[in-house]
């Protein structure tokens, strides 16, 4: 029987790389980046599209405050709304979920949340939105066009003043601690009696209720109604 001769063996000629096949590797790393960035840019084009076809089936509403707050902007509804992008973790999060009353969150104005499979999310409409575009007013005045529900809501800053639209009511934060008797007297009073600023006057908004915050936090919120006008997106029309 004959033995292998294993040093007459054939040995691979450059085994661990030539300058070649490095200068191939980094074509062929070119071109797959090139290939994943239009991957990505697809796969957000197409997001995007679904997200817009979502809204598009889903809003109807839209609190009228965003009308005086744009024009401060120089800009119409119509074009703000297509800044809005769609948040983290969509679609798989936020879990579509139903109003429970009678809970808080953690900054204790409100008196909703969400229940969620797989748990309670609490939301205050200050300050947890889902959804939403930034816009600045001025240094220290900003707003965020919110997409909650089937509904365009706004919440903000004017200043020391905070506000927040929620399905045909609007809560408004003064910034100064209101005796008991001038809360009350709040109370039938339109929005402009009390608030001085422009995106309020001439509105027609009463003030229907004083929520008392905790004492820990000392703020009054003030809840006005203001219903809500009919809106669709234009790309739904």
């Amino acid at each position: 029987m004959k033995s292998t001769n294993r040093s007459s063996l054939p040995v691979a000629v450059g085994f661990e790389g030539t300058d070649r096949d490095a200068a191939t590797l980094r074509t062929a790393r070119r071109i797959a980046e090139r290939r994943m960035r239009a991957i990505d840019e697809a796969r957000d084009f197409l997001k995007l599209n679904a997200f817009r076809a979502e809204l598009g089936a889903t809003i109807r509403c839209v609190t009228p405050l965003l009308t005086p707050l744009l024009a401060l902007q120089d800009t119409t509804l119509n074009d703000a709304v297509w800044t809005i992008q769609p948040p983290t973790g969509w679609p798989q999060h936020p879990r579509v979920g139903t109003f429970v009353a009678g809970q808080s969150c953690g900054c204790r104005l409100t008196r909703r949340h969400f229940d969620f499979a797989g748990g309670v999310r609490t939301r205050c409409p200050f300050c947890s939105h889902d959804r939403g575009s930034f816009f600045s007013i001025t240094r220290g005045s900003w707003f965020r066009l919110d997409v909650f529900r089937h509904s365009l809501e706004v919440a903000g800053r004017l200043g020391p003043i905070r506000f927040a639209s929620e399905l045909g009511r609007l809560n408004i934060e003064p910034g100064i601690d209101l005796p008991i008797a001038v809360r009350s007297a709040c109370v039938g009073k339109l929005i402009e009696e009390v608030i001085d600023h422009e995106i309020f006057l001439g509105r027609g908004w009463k003030i229907v209720d004083v929520a008392e915050a905790p004492l820990d936090s000392g703020r009054t919120v003030l809840i006005a109604d203001t219903e809500f006008v009919a809106y669709r997106m234009p790309w739904a029309r």
